[in-house]
């Protein structure tokens, strides 16, 4: 389980960034599509990893996601 709660954290951390993308972006409008593509990026890396060392977790991360992602609209 080395790692295991880092991971969760960082995936925290990656669903925070997007919620908040409008305003720490709003001084690099330019780099708004960029910030998401990394973003999106190491998420897959993170959940590819989670998915091979931790796959019980892959339920929770979905719904976790699901969930933030329905109090944005």
């Amino acid at each position: 389980m080395q790692g295991f709660l880092g991971e969760l954290d960082e995936d925290l951390l990656l669903a925070s960034l997007e919620e908040q993308m409008e305003e720490l972006t709003e001084e690099l409008k330019e780099k708004k599509e960029e910030i998401a593509d990394l973003i999106g990026s190491r998420r897959k890396r993170l959940r590819e990893k989670l998915l091979r060392e931790h796959p019980e977790m892959t339920e929770y991360l979905e719904e976790s996601r699901s969930h933030r992602m329905s109090g944005r609209r």
